[in-house]
């Protein structure tokens, strides 16, 4: 069932974590192909490169010149030849547990695209794994992008997400930050693609140390979604709506 999807991790200085990360990812997509994209200066790619000796469907790409995680993400999906593709954060505060879930959910309802969202009903947010300003933070993005597409979104920053290969064919991710996250869901939303969030559970970080500056990129955020908006504005026009289980 998953040699058709490709998952990709990007990383930089995520030694602590990766190794778990990879085999958590082997045993609950088997026979999917996994990419790892590293921009870091640690010891990733040492241990990676140990990974694929054992497994074949791991690849390793040294990410020489590493503008942020949307470049990343942007490599990653360049190297992906499968019908299907994810993203999974390597810092595994999102579960690679629940990915056959949400690329279950794609195939069988025909959606193009799924948001995890930790902002649903049903979703989980152990304790600790969205402090406070994060949770505020995101709430006002998500909120803004909402009114500004006039559909409903929760979550477009949360770091899981599977998507039809044809979806990131159809427009140029342009973004090496982390505005890559709002990025994909809004112009694949503004060129009529389904988008459907889901619940999923978040735990706290256990290792390294997250290289987000919520201000700064917040900051970003606003702006370049207000950009994403003046770019659908040029493409055609919205069809559908994010279908989300209600909060």
């Amino acid at each position: 069932m998953f040699q058709d999807l490709t998952v990709i991790v990007a990383c930089r200085n995520e030694e602590a974590s990766i190794e778990q990360c990879i085999s958590r990812i082997l045993r609950s997509c088997p026979n999917a192909a996994l990419v790892v994209v590293d921009g870091g200066s640690d010891r990733t790619e040492e241990l990676v490169a140990e990974l694929t000796r054992e497994h074949k469907t791991v690849r390793y790409i040294r990410n020489v010149d590493d503008r942020g995680k949307g470049h990343a993400i942007r490599v990653g999906t360049r190297a992906a030849t499968t019908q299907f593709i994810a993203q999974l954060d390597a810092d595994l505060q999102f579960l690679p547990e629940e990915l056959p879930v949400l690329f279950e959910r794609l195939r069988e309802d025909r959606i193009d695209m799924i948001l995890g969202s930790r902002f649903l009903l049903s979703s989980r947010r152990m304790e600790g794994s969205t402090p406070a300003i994060r949770r505020i933070g995101n709430y006002a993005i998500n909120a803004y992008a909402s009114i500004l597409f006039g559909t409903r979104f929760t979550d477009l920053l949360a770091g899981v997400k599977v998507w039809r290969a044809k979806v990131t064919n159809a427009f140029e991710l342009e973004s090496d930050s982390y505005s890559y996250e709002a990025e994909l869901a809004l112009k694949a939303f503004a060129l009529g693609f389904r988008v459907q969030e889901w619940p999923v559970t978040t735990e706290p970080r256990r290792t390294g140390k997250s290289s987000v500056h919520i201000f700064s990129v917040g900051r970003k955020l606003l702006r370049d979604i207000f950009c994403f908006r003046v770019w659908a504005s040029r493409h055609r026009h919205f069809r559908p709506r994010v279908h989300s289980e209600l909060p």
